[in-house]
Parts: C-alpha cells; sequence; structure tokens
C-alpha cells in the first residue's frame, strides 16, 4: 500500500500481481490435490481450503475493482470546477466518502 496522493489518511493498494500469482499457484495446487485418488482422507479439509481461496480471490478482485471507481470519482469530485457545478452531488460525495 502507498500513501493516496500524499495523504498520511488514505492509502491504496499497489502492485498486487505477486499476491495474485500466489493465489493462482495455491489455487492450481489445491486443484491438482483434488483430482488424487490419495485425496479421501482430506478431502473436507482440501476442499476449504479450494473454496477459502475461491473467496480470497474474490474479495481480492471486487477490493481493486472498487479501489479504481474510488479513484475515478474522487479525481472527479476534488476539482474545484466540478465542486461548483455540481455543489449537492460533491458534498454527498465528500459526506460517503469520509
Amino acid at each position: 500500500m502507498i500513501s493516496y496522493r500524499d495523504s498520511k489518511e488514505r492509502f491504496v493498494i499497489t502492485d498486487v500481481e505477486d499476491l495474485i500469482t500466489l493465489l493462482e499457484d495455491d489455487t492450481m495446487t489445491v486443484s491438482t490435490m483434488m483430482g488424487s485418488k490419495f485425496v479421501l482422507e482430506i478431502k473436507e479439509q482440501v476442499e476449504s481450503w479450494e473454496k477459502r481461496l475461491g473467496y480470497l480471490a474474490d474479495v481480492i478482485d471486487e477490493w481493486l475493482k472498487f479501489q479504481r471507481q474510488w479513484m475515478y470519482l474522487e479525481n472527479i469530485f476534488s476539482a474545484d470546477d466540478i465542486i461548483k457545478q455540481l455543489p449537492a452531488e460533491s458534498k454527498l460525495f465528500q459526506q460517503v466518502d469520509k
């Protein structure tokens, strides 16, 4: 994470490629385990990890999507001309942003 626009209160997620690569590798490992005939003894645990890894991938995707949308809107509603043209919407964004 890095500071967003040199702010000490706002941070954004950056450089998640390594994390996503590790997540994909672990997902492939679990999928390979599920295909093994020796998984029967620990099948419930492996299924649990498969679900957790899928959930984690979904959370990361949604988090990054939300962050992109927030950064886009924050850039718009922090511009002086937009604040003058759309004062009610800018105020609403600022309230939600807090």
